[in-house]
């Protein structure tokens, strides 16, 4: 009777350990890319992030996210572009409320973060009055690379706390920008 328990729970404990290991081979983990880059001026102070991703949303179409952290790696700004095609060319910026209603537009925004990196601090979004654009210079879809520049204009529309003092407007000059297109 005993031999049947010990074979039963080494049973259970093999496929205890096979479940698990499944299961952490199924997240995947993005991997880092060393020649990615995203620089920028921010109200006139040179910025650089030190994450920038491309993802495929379809064939056609990709996202590209950027985040800036602190000193203690735990991320203030958050930047984001929608809907970009994977093709040469320039296109204009709108903001996300607009966007949703046309599928042809890329959309913008900007976030500060708080706390541990997960609070959200200002929210900003598209100035469609003055130029927002995003040019593709570059695209390799054979290393999946993409390069870039652009300029934006926000505004802020959400101050969640009124004791720490944002920009009413954030003006983005001089953004370049390469990422590779990650597939995941």
């Amino acid at each position: 009777m005993s031999s049947i328990r010990n074979r039963f729970y080494l049973l259970i404990g093999l496929l205890s350990v096979c479940i698990v290991s499944a299961s952490c081979g199924k997240e995947e983990d993005v991997p880092k890319c060393d020649t990615c880059f995203i620089n920028m001026y921010i109200n006139g102070i040179s910025w650089q992030a030190d994450y920038v991703r491309t993802d495929n949303v379809d064939p056609d179409f990709f996202n590209l996210q950027v985040h800036g952290s602190d000193s203690f790696n735990q991320i203030r700004e958050s930047m984001s572009f929608g809907r970009i095609p994977i093709e040469l060319g320039s296109y204009n910026i709108v903001d996300w409320d607009i966007a949703l209603q046309k599928n042809d537009l890329i959309a913008g925004s900007f976030t500060t973060l708080l706390a541990h990196g997960d609070v959200i601090g200002a929210k900003y979004r598209i100035y469609n009055e003055e130029e927002n654009i995003l040019v593709l210079e570059s695209i390799d879809l054979e290393n999946d690379f993409i390069e870039g520049r652009f300029q934006l204009s926000l505004i802020k529309t959400e101050d969640p706390d009124p004791s720490i003092e944002y920009p009413d407007t954030v003006r983005i000059r001089r953004g370049v920008f390469r990422s590779d297109i990650w597939r995941g």
